[in-house]
């Protein structure tokens, strides 16, 4: 399994990972930055803002649109030939697939927030359906990163 860092300041990420995750847009786009510092092939773009049918992750949080909106997003971003990956918290999982189901639109790959304690070890698998699992924040690192 590979392990990837996001955040919103560049600068505070930590070298030795296999791939980072930078926001094209909202209030701290660091995805210019990240790749300034790690090259392109190496992070991940993500959108904060579901009309902006441009990065490769949805992060459908709360306050970052609806669950609708999300739905229509991953949609969009099918139509345009892209695969998308949508990152949602684990409780808010089942809205997010019931708006996809109320369109008729699959599942896109998922990236699921279930935190763990700090000093939990890293999981050793994905559970099935899973692409990404963020399972700590910086509590958990300890450094201004995810």
């Amino acid at each position: 399994m590979r392990t990837m860092y996001d955040s919103t300041t560049p600068a505070a990420v930590l070298t030795g990972a296999s791939l980072y995750c930078g926001y094209l847009d909202g209030r701290w786009p660091s995805y210019k930055g990240l790749v300034k510092r790690f090259g392109e092939s190496r992070v991940v773009s993500a959108s904060v803002i579901p009309w902006h049918y441009i990065a490769t992750v949805g992060d459908c949080e709360n306050g970052n649109g609806t669950d609708a909106d999300w739905a229509l997003w991953v949609h969009k971003r099918r139509a345009d030939g892209a695969d998308p990956t949508l990152y949602t918290d684990l409780s808010n999982l089942s809205s997010v697939k019931s708006a996809l189901a109320a369109i008729g639109e699959p599942d896109p790959y998922w990236w699921i927030a279930s935190w763990a304690s700090p000093g939990t070890p890293a999981p050793l698998q994905l559970p099935v359906g899973w692409t990404a699992w963020q399972y700590g924040g910086s509590s958990y690192t300890g450094h201004d990163f995810d």
